[in-house]
């Protein structure tokens, strides 16, 4: 699955009210425009600062810079590959 169709199920599942607001693209009837609230940007802002804390803590586990260069582009494929499947 793609990660833009991703974030797509994901903000249907999650609309909550103050959190998302959906509106109408006028100039494109299949096109809706998504926006965070100020309560989602402050969720989104903290749920951030975890995320990065977990993955510096996992992260932190290669050795070299050496290692995390080989890591990424390989982390890279895997996803494409991922997507590619779906």
């Amino acid at each position: 699955m793609s990660a833009l169709l991703f974030l797509y199920r994901q903000v249907l599942q999650i609309e909550l009210p103050y959190i998302v607001v959906r509106s109408r693209d006028g100039s494109d009837r299949h096109s809706v425009i998504v926006q965070l609230t100020a309560k989602g940007i402050a969720l989104a802002d903290e749920v951030m600062s975890v995320l990065f804390a977990q993955e510096g803590a996992l992260l932190s586990e290669f050795a070299t810079p050496e290692e995390l260069e080989t890591l990424v582009p390989l982390l890279r494929r895997l996803l494409l590959a991922m997507d590619a499947a779906e």
